[in-house]
């Protein structure tokens, strides 16, 4: 099969996914062995500090983060196979869209074994530096391992969406081919916003879940809001330049249906008789409705109702960043 009969809008695969097809069948199963690691990293911990005669504090205080961990290593696994096929669906789409020109130019490469593997050793390194601080060196290297293989497949995924929206990015620095109006409030491009918000509504299903539980650790909630941050950026970067597109398209458009319901209702204008309203009255209800779609046409690629989740999962984030600054501040 040729690059240009290629299925997928994409490069490559990420380095979980060929790491799970390496390990085979059943898939389900290496995910939940996978999520497991932070579970058996726990139970590490609390064999080390028997043996040693040390307090391991309260069980669930101990255990509860790395439950979490495990629902969010289990969850992004599965996630990001979702994300994929999500974005592989995509590429009718962006056939019409770029009409086949440009379509090769948007494909983002998501093979990179490098970029997860440094984002899981700079937050690794932060980590272990806490717990060396915190419990001695010989329990900090004894973690890692664990540490490690729960941070890859969570940078996986966070790099793969960024790479996606910056995919989506470059759709948006040419010129598309927008579906005509008044067919599609979205003018075509919903596919495109609905990729973008998959991806966004999983990192936010996995960080706000470790920040909540995550209260007494300072790095990882940092973590938590550093990832959450570049993606919200990230995304409406990538969506910029198709809102400018589709805000122009709707300004056309709406321009055009004021034109026709301003033609409708020249003849008034120069007769105001109940006989001419009568003979104009058909003509006026649809040039009235075809203003009060075109007024209607998206500016953004996601639709309303998704929108305000949006700005109210990030006004959310927001205001606990603010909290939480207010109470280290009442602190000092």
């Amino acid at each position: 099969m040729s690059d240009s009969e290629s299925p997928a809008p994409l490069i490559g695969s990420p380095l979980t996914e060929r790491l799970l097809g390496q390990l085979g069948s059943p898939r389900w199963l290496w995910i939940v062995l996978w999520g497991l690691v932070p579970i058996v990293q726990t139970l590490m911990v609390a064999v080390v500090f028997k043996l040693s005669g040390k307090s391991i504090g309260s069980i669930p205080a101990l255990l509860i983060p790395q439950a979490v961990l495990a629902y969010v290593v289990i969850l992004l696994l599965w996630g990001l196979a979702r994300l994929l096929r999500q974005a592989r669906d995509l590429r009718p789409d962006l056939m019409r869209l770029t009409d086949r020109q440009h379509e090769r130019d948007t494909m983002p490469n998501i093979s990179s074994a490098l970029a997860p593997i440094l984002l899981t050793t700079a937050l690794a390194a932060a980590n272990t530096a806490v717990n060396w601080i915190d419990s001695g060196p010989w329990l900090a290297l004894a973690n890692l391992p664990f540490l490690a293989l729960t941070l890859l497949p969570i940078m996986t995924f966070v790099y793969t969406y960024l790479a996606l929206l910056v995919g989506l990015h470059r759709l948006g620095r040419h010129r598309l081919a927008l579906d005509p109006f008044p067919h599609d409030r979205s003018l075509g491009v919903a596919p495109v916003g609905s990729l973008a918000f998959t991806g966004f509504g999983l990192l936010f299903a996995a960080a706000i879940p470790i920040i909540l539980s995550s209260s007494e650790s300072a790095v990882t909630v940092l973590e938590s809001y550093a990832v959450l941050g570049v993606s919200v950026l990230f995304f409406f970067l990538s969506m910029l330049r198709l809102h400018r597109q589709m805000s122009e398209a709707k300004a056309k458009n709406l321009q055009q249906a004021r034109a026709l319901y301003a033609s409708a209702y020249e003849p008034l204008r120069t007769s105001a008789t109940l006989e001419t309203l009568e003979s104009q009255a058909s003509v006026l209800a649809a040039a009235q409705a075809l203003e009060e779609r075109a007024a209607s046409i998206l500016t953004w690629p996601i639709g309303d109702q998704l929108m305000g989740i949006l700005i109210f999962i990030v006004a959310g984030v927001a205001s606990g960043v603010i909290v939480r600054l207010a109470f280290l501040a009442a602190k000092l």
